[in-house]
């Protein structure tokens, strides 16, 4: 037991010192230090590497800070654009000089106001258990290469190579993660879908309208009764007319002589 300790301990110390040691966490130190050249060789190394999405956008900023201090506007408008990609509310440090801050603001103009890099879902079924969407890729920069999914329980999908307008099978009764990799296989957007619920059976008609679907035996017998009303009008008026009627002769003319 205190060997597995003991070699539980020595993992967990070298995957820590592996992260502080990585080439994102060298490139933070030198940037800090003053050490563009450095910084940007190592931003550089972190983005050949697998990495979140925040390390994309960490990663994507100090290479263009480090570039905009070393005077390579262009390359620096360049890794802005692609840290607005990953992050479109991405900002920079308080307090930079126009040296950086002006290249940040030219790459937000390029995009007029929209962001460069987007998935949406352009339509969707539901087929049993299964989810079959239809995911629209909006990636100006060419970032993404593959797209994959996520869910509960750590059920996930094996990416597959994106195109502007992909469908993706995904399990329905759960919420899912979709996230799109660039091709060293950082994370560089995401999108969440919650679990799709299954349509309610339709509510039964109201009593209103039960009651009037059944036979009208309210409304035959109302009709009945006017027409008997109406044929009892009509006899009683033939009667009147077929009776004999009663003529009076008065001999009230006087003859001249």
């Amino acid at each position: 037991m205190l060997a597995v300790m003991v070699v539980s301990a020595l993992i967990v110390l070298a995957l820590t010192t592996a992260a502080a040691d990585g080439s994102l966490a060298q490139a933070q130190r030198a940037y800090t230090a003053v050490e563009y050249g450095k910084c940007k060789d190592e931003a550089q190394e972190a983005l050949a590497e697998p990495g979140t999405r925040a390390e994309r956008v960490d990663a994507w900023r100090l290479l263009a800070l480090c570039q905009a201090a070393l005077g390579d506007t262009d390359a620096a408008r360049e890794a802005f654009k692609h840290m607005l990609a990953v992050d479109w509310s991405a900002r920079l440090p308080d307090g930079l000089s126009p040296r950086f801050t002006s290249s940040f603001r030219e790459a937000k103009g390029s995009f007029g106001g929209v962001a460069p890099l987007s998935l949406a879902v352009a339509d969707e079924r539901v087929d049993g258990g299964t989810r079959v969407v239809k995911l629209k890729i909006s990636d100006e920069l060419e970032l993404v290469h593959k797209v994959g999914w996520r869910g509960a329980a750590g059920s996930e999908g094996t990416p597959v190579r994106a195109a502007p307008l992909l469908q993706l099978e995904l399990p329905a009764e759960v919420d899912v993660t979709v996230f799109a990799l660039d091709r060293a296989g950082g994370e560089v957007t995401t999108l969440e879908l919650l679990a799709a619920k299954a349509e309610a059976p339709p509510p039964p008609p109201p009593d209103d309208e039960v009651k009037g679907a059944a036979f009208p035996w309210v409304g035959v017998a109302i009709g009945a009764g006017a027409v008997l009303l109406a044929a009892a009008a009509a006899g009683g008026a033939a009667y009147v007319l077929l009776q004999p009627q009663t003529v009076g002769l008065k001999s009230d003319v006087v003859f001249g002589e």
